[in-house]
């Protein structure tokens, strides 16, 4: 592992099409559960939840986001 990421997101119902994807350099927080992407743009939020077989897209305060849209939130392993 080099310690490097490549992210490739797109909008789901607002531009399916348009894909973007982000590369950069990523850290684990002290207690090894917790990844921070690096080279993001903008004030995007890039830490995650590691768990195992899924990882959750945190918000800017490193909480999981909450409410109706949560599950969308949680990328799970296939």
């Amino acid at each position: 592992m080099d310690g490097t990421f490549e992210l490739k997101t797109n909008y789901l119902g607002l531009n399916d099409a348009r894909e973007e994807t982000f590369t950069g350099n990523f850290t684990w927080d002290e207690t090894g559960s917790i990844v921070q992407l690096q080279g993001l743009i903008g004030d995007a939020p890039g830490k995650y939840k590691v768990g195992e077989n899924q990882i959750w897209h945190l918000d800017k305060n490193g909480n999981r986001i909450e409410g109706a849209l949560a599950d969308r939130y949680i990328l799970r392993k296939k």
